[in-house]
């Protein structure tokens, strides 16, 4: 921090070193900033017209069941504010009623009016603890509004954890196992794995490394492919070189299959992204979904018809630099001394 001062402010580079770094001291003043983030939060929602909820459970590293609850809210200038209202940590069990009472405590703590939740909406992500009409947070839901002599909010499914599920459906384990365990191969020892990172550097190759695959982050899995199939013949030579023989890297027709998923995949990353994002509204994530059905046929017709001009890949292997066989020879002749 003294050597930024001293580069962008050097006369209050005095002031930045009497500022304490200790662990109490930046733990006290994350906790300020935290707490006059939520005032903020709290004076925004006193502006709300109407406002929705939107909830997500998921466990942590820890196996602890953490309940996010977003809000957006409406002001009568039509200004959109759209927040984290809490983080909820669920200790016990995860049923409909324990969620329930987590949003009772953060409309409390924010001062929400339940009549403003009425024309608006509640998102979630379909699990049965929270639709279940009987002991589900929506069931729950409805009978606190008729107590209050209001009318049931509308329940919406997350469109975003939809596609997520769908994307699932796609798995192609003849295709996935292999990348996996050759990224795995290439990445789970140290010495190994810095062998290949200068193997590429000695190529000249445009990547430095390949990526691990992580199946909760879906969207990894596109990015993946790509950086495991403009990397292919190097992976294949660094293989050869460890003794290790993958006889899928150099079959013509595993290599379509592979070049196929990483664009449907890629393709279905690109809506993902579409549908994520501040500001979003339902009409807009509508025509999304509505216009990747339309690529979705437009696909259809193009792989019955024998056709590529759809896919990314086969245009990228044309432009690709290939790497000569003179730095393959030249890489391996020095790997093998």
């Amino acid at each position: 921090m003294d050597a930024v001062a001293e580069e962008v402010c050097p006369e209050k580079k005095d002031a930045f070193n009497a500022v304490s770094l200790s662990a109490s001291t930046i733990t006290r003043r994350v906790e300020e900033i935290g707490s006059n983030v939520y005032a903020q939060l709290q004076q925004k929602t006193k502006e709300f017209d109407f406002f929705s909820l939107a909830l997500d459970e998921s466990t942590d590293v820890q196996d602890t069941a953490q309940l996010l609850i977003f809000i957006r809210g409406v002001s009568a200038n039509f200004e959109i504010c759209e927040e984290l209202a809490a983080l909820q940590s669920l200790k016990g069990t995860t049923t409909g009623e324990d969620i329930f009472d987590k949003v009772c405590q953060t409309m409390e703590k924010l001062d929400l009016d339940w009549s403003k939740l009425v024309k608006a909406s509640i998102t979630t992500d379909g699990a049965p603890s929270m639709v279940g009409e009987t002991r589900g947070l929506i069931g729950r839901m409805n009978r606190e509004l008729e107590k209050r002599g209001l009318t049931a909010p509308l329940r919406v499914h997350c469109l975003i954890h939809q596609q997520a599920l769908c994307c699932k459906v796609l798995k192609w384990d003849s295709v996935m196992k292999v990348v996996v365990s050759c990224i795995n191969f290439i990445r789970a020892k140290g010495l190994k794995h810095r062998q290949f990172q200068e193997f590429l550097s000695e190529l000249e190759s445009t990547h430095g490394d390949v990526l691990y695959y992580t199946e909760v982050r879906w969207l990894s899995r596109g990015r993946v492919l790509r950086r495991f199939y403009e990397l292919l013949p190097e992976i294949n030579a660094f293989l050869h070189l460890k003794d290790k023989t993958v006889p899928e890297l150099i079959d013509p027709e595993w290599k379509w299959h592979l070049a196929f998923l990483t664009d449907v995949t890629e393709i279905l990353n690109s809506l993902n992204l579409q549908l994520q994002g501040e500001g979003k509204l339902i009409c807009d994530m509508y025509s999304h979904i509505k216009a990747f059905e339309v690529k979705l046929a437009l696909l259809l017709e193009q792989v019955k018809s024998a056709t590529s001009s759809i896919f990314l890949l086969p245009k990228t292997c044309r432009q690709r630099t290939q790497r000569s066989r003179s730095q393959l020879k030249s890489a391996w002749k020095h790997w093998k001394c």
